[in-house]
């Protein structure tokens, strides 16, 4: 602050010394140069202050008034974030880097209501003398600030007496809050759950589900045992936000259902999902027929192809480390081959309007489409109305070879008749065989192996 503010101040009966006081930062860093200053303004000083401020700045909009207890770095940066007792900041230096050089605030190019505003030059070291602090309100380049022992004056940005050429704006560094701990419950076991992020000297109001018991602790840390199986959560209020709801499974998983086919020509994939809730881990198993198992990426689904005729038993297993839980489904294959018979090198697995064989293949796969036979399955909703006459599409068809990754291997287009894929120097395996007529969203899909 220069001229007749400063002169002002000078010119009053300071005390020499002042109670020092300990202001921290939102990370909490000790802010330094913070004193607790007694009101050292007489009614007289008071009034040649409001007089002087009607003269030089008529157009500032006084809402606060004189005092010597706290200042323009003490306002934007502690008492306007409900900062109590009041203090005044950098006495002999400027104070207001630490709140940006610990984190607590960042930079930004952003503009809006209660940004803090550091009028200090580069680099922020705070030696500038002529420096000042302010925030930000609603209303675009109005700001609000504590004018040395002055008023606290709500201005444009440059009606001031400090200088403004290098204005820097600065927004709170808040972390988003979140909850840690086990996902897992057993019956009756406890665990701790944690608040991440929490500020310091927060109030925290925890909640949770009914089949979770809070046993001890209070702040940023609880803990919580499991009193009834099923999903759970847990959520924490901080300083009246809420942090992300944490979810919580007690005790052993639970399958919902085993679904899939019951029949299936040999030779094509039969996709099985489980739907389970508290599930960690799950295992596929075929009891007979000696299928090959694909397992999806997420767990929840698996593809098993079958070569042999008969009633077999898909079973999935579900783990957590309360316990598991265990589902079957039966699936009958037929157009296969019996348990001592040779596999088939020429039975087609046939698809609504196509087929390939051989499968498993070693040289040539053949893919037959039936054109006519594709139009003819299509829906009411996929074919083209006029009147009381169906037109049908000119479908053609877009036939891939995939491999077990996605890789796009083969590929042809036709409107009816045969494709052949060369699969000789493909890796013996399972490939999947998608066939696209161009008005599904979804392909027919066929699970080919290659065996040489």
């Amino acid at each position: 602050m220069k001229s007749k503010f400063c002169i002002l101040i000078i010119g009053i009966s300071l005390i020499n010394t002042f109670a020092t006081s300990q202001v921290y930062t939102p990370k909490g860093s000790l802010v330094p140069d913070t004193e607790i200053r007694p009101e050292q303004l007489t009614s007289y000083d008071i009034a040649y202050i409001m007089q002087d401020m009607a003269v030089s700045y008529p157009n500032a909009m006084i809402i606060g008034n004189p005092t010597t207890t706290y200042n323009c770095h003490a306002y934007a940066w502690y008492v306007s974030e409900g900062g109590t007792p009041p203090v005044w900041m950098g006495l002999t230096t400027n104070p207001t880097p630490i709140y940006w050089n610990d984190g607590s605030y960042v930079e930004t190019t952003e503009r809006g209501n209660g940004l803090k505003v550091s009028y200090d030059n580069l680099p922020y070291n705070g030696n500038d003398m002529d420096n000042h602090s302010a925030i930000t309100t609603a209303e675009n380049g109005i700001f609000i600030s504590k004018w040395g022992a002055y008023p606290l004056v709500r201005h444009t940005k440059d009606y001031t007496p400090y200088t403004y050429s290098s204005l820097h704006y600065f927004k709170k560094n808040t972390p988003p809050l979140s909850l840690s701990g086990s996902a897992t419950l057993c019956l009756n076991s406890s665990a701790t759950y944690t608040i991440n992020n929490f500020p310091p000297n927060a109030t925290v109001t925890w909640s949770q589900s009914s089949n979770l018991q809070p046993v001890s602790g209070s702040g940023a840390s609880k803990v919580y045992k499991g009193i009834a199986n099923g999903a759970g959560w847990i959520e924490a209020t901080v300083n009246g936000i809420t942090a992300s709801r944490f979810n919580v499974w007690v005790g052993p998983p639970q399958i919902t259902s085993v679904t899939g086919p019951t029949k299936i020509r040999a030779g094509g994939p039969a996709t099985f999902t489980c739907d389970y809730a508290g599930g960690e881990s799950i295992i596929w198993k075929a009891l007979g027929g000696s299928p090959t198992i694909y397992i999806y990426p997420d767990m929840h689904s698996a593809d098993l192809v079958y070569l042999y005729n008969g009633t077999w038993n898909v079973t999935a297993k579900v783990t957590n480390q309360c316990g598991s839980q265990s589902q079957t489904q039966s699936i009958t294959v037929t157009g296969g081959y019996d348990n001592n018979g040779p596999p088939c090198l020429t039975c087609p697995d046939v698809g609504l309007y196509s087929s390939a064989y051989p499968n498993p293949a070693g040289n040539i796969l053949n893919i037959e489409i039936d054109g006519e036979a594709g139009a003819q399955t299509k829906s009411m909703e996929e074919q083209t109305i006029t009147g009381s006459k169906t037109i049908r599409q000119d479908v053609t068809y877009d036939v891939r070879l995939y491999d077990g990754m996605g890789t796009l291997l083969r590929r042809a287009t036709v409107k009816s008749g045969k494709v052949e894929f060369d699969v000789s120097n493909l890796a013996d395996g399972i490939y999947y065989l998608h066939i696209y007529d161009g008005i599904n969203e979804k392909p027919e899909m066929t699970q080919i192996i290659v065996q040489h």
